[in-house]
């Protein structure tokens, strides 16, 4: 059964007059009213969605096989993204989800040919990898870029340990005293 706020209100008015019949509206404190407008507000059922039609469902599914992102579909129907991402959850529970973010600067094959070119001794650091991919990329990648590639293929740069120099007369020196 629903009532208005208006009808409620004044029944609770009229039984507050009912319990102290010098009381009136002025008697009831505003702090009351608020009280009384939001429990009644919240008791309020839930409003119901207008369901998405047969035709609409049919062309999102379509777009979602086809692979387009939440978002675009969202806003080529007209539908709220939350909509179309319950219609993707329920309808399509095997479906990979859409890779989304930046695409990668370096693809898998470029990859392995920085790390190719370090392990070869073409380069000596990820500044001068750089240089080199960047003569056959198109796009211009980052020193910084190669450096976490070779970092994802275990490769990490490290200072040499110095060691003194031994000339071959000295070796022989030391291994004559050693013997």
């Amino acid at each position: 059964m629903r009532f208005s706020l208006s009808i409620f209100l004044n029944f609770y008015l009229a039984s507050f007059a009912d319990c102290c019949p010098f009381a009136g509206l002025s008697a009831v404190a505003p702090s009351h009213l608020l009280l009384l407008s939001s429990l009644f507000l919240s008791s309020r059922p839930e409003a119901t969605m207008k369901p998405t039609s047969p035709r609409t469902l049919k062309n999102v599914t379509n777009c979602i096989e086809a692979g387009q992102s939440t978002r675009q579909i969202a806003s080529t129907f007209g539908l709220g993204k939350s909509t179309v991402g319950d219609i993707r959850k329920r309808l399509f529970t095997d479906l990979p989800k859409v890779k989304s973010g930046r695409k990668p600067k370096l693809s898998d094959r470029d990859k392995r040919a920085a790390v190719s070119i370090v392990l070869r001794g073409k380069a000596k650091s990820a500044v001068e990898a750089a240089k080199i991919l960047n003569e056959d990329l198109p796009n211009k990648v980052c020193a910084e870029t190669v450096r976490r590639a070779l970092r994802a293929a275990d490769l990490v740069a490290r200072k040499k340990k110095k060691k003194p120099f031994l000339s071959v007369a000295y070796r022989r020196n030391r291994l004559r005293w050693a013997v």
